[in-house]
């Protein structure tokens, strides 16, 4: 897996195995992490309602960009961006 970030190739640090993402699925995660970059994330997407995420909808992605926007128009020359929540760093890959 290459970070979304860089696009260097990241470690497995360690695995959830079988942790339950819902009251109907679990699955088996690992913790991915860049070190020329410091990035973490999970292997696989996660949605809220606890699915694997494999792929989005145009009203997803299109919601996604939106927010991007709004977050370059107030926050001009911010070095740093968190990304709390989806896991895809879809946002993240926006800047």
């Amino acid at each position: 897996m290459n970070c979304p970030i860089c696009s260097q190739g990241m470690t497995q640090l360690f695995t959830f195995p079988e942790l339950p993402v819902s009251a109907r699925t679990s699955a088996d995660l690992a913790f991915m992490y860049c070190e020329p970059c410091s990035h973490g994330s999970l292997g696989v997407a996660v949605d809220a309602t606890g699915d694997l995420v494999t792929g989005k909808s145009a009203s997803a992605t299109r919601c996604i960009q939106v927010f991007a926007e709004f977050v370059k128009s107030y926050c001009k020359g911010a070095h740093t961006v968190i990304d709390i929540g989806g896991n895809d760093s879809s946002l993240l890959e926006m800047f």
